[in-house]
């Protein structure tokens, strides 16, 4: 089995680029007495207003890492991770061509967040995904290639109490956090040109949702997924 664990950052997509129709839709759904700053802030929750600045992803039987990352500078390398400047497009075409060597997908949220950001977008980049993942939402139902999404799983489907963050996991399970940033950097990050910030706290989470991924693993996989490691 060949198993891929990845997560995603984004970022609103600048207001000025959206419709003439979109904006008018958008300030229409704006909460009232909310600063539209703030408003625009959020979008970056959405792919059809939002877009992908970075992509990190590991490989846990080979351990090793690459971060596809917008912005300036060099592609670099350190001990577990090889980090790559790219464009949004790029980014989602270089997924796209590594993704058909995995028979497994971890997430945190992916099947609510980075599936449906990572489909959409390609779409608007006009780039054909080169796999189709299990659409089933319970692991038992599923066939290659598997999505495990944790966050799904670490709270039975959705059974526990909601707002359950990687970072609460985490603390719980005493996972040492990686990254002094937070998702909410992300966009402060980004407009003050510090990409590689971004790119670091976005490796910190995937190797984060790595040992997270043990833990479930050890404790909580379905016996029938084991048995076909």
């Amino acid at each position: 089995m060949a198993t891929l664990i990845f997560s995603i950052e984004t970022v609103a997509s600048d207001w000025g680029l959206l419709s003439a129709n979109a904006q008018k839709l958008l300030k229409r759904k704006k909460p009232s007495g909310q600063k539209l700053e703030e408003y625009k802030a959020g979008l970056s929750l959405s792919p059809l207003t939002g877009q992908i600045v970075s992509l990190a992803m590991y490989d846990v039987e080979r351990n090793l890492g690459a971060v596809y990352c917008v912005g300036a500078g060099s592609d670099i390398k350190d001990e577990s991770f090889m980090y790559k400047v790219r464009s949004e497009r790029e980014i989602l075409e270089d997924f796209w061509e590594g993704a058909c060597r995995y028979d497994t997908f971890v997430t945190f949220n992916g099947r609510s967040f980075a599936w449906p950001f990572l489909n959409h977008r390609s779409a608007i980049n006009k780039i054909s995904p080169s796999i189709e993942i299990d659409k089933h939402r319970y692991l038992i139902n599923q066939g290659l290639p598997y999505q495990i999404d944790l966050l799904d799983e670490l709270t039975m489907y959705g059974a526990m109490r909601p707002n359950q963050s990687l970072q609460l996991f985490l603390a719980a399970y005493d996972i040492a956090y990686k990254s002094k940033y937070q998702s909410l950097d992300i966009a402060k990050l980004y407009k003050a040109g510090k990409f590689g910030g971004i790119a670091e706290k976005n490796s910190a989470d995937v190797l984060s949702i790595m040992e997270l991924y043990e833990v479930w693993q050890e404790y909580f996989a379905p016996r029938s997924f084991l048995n076909t490691r």
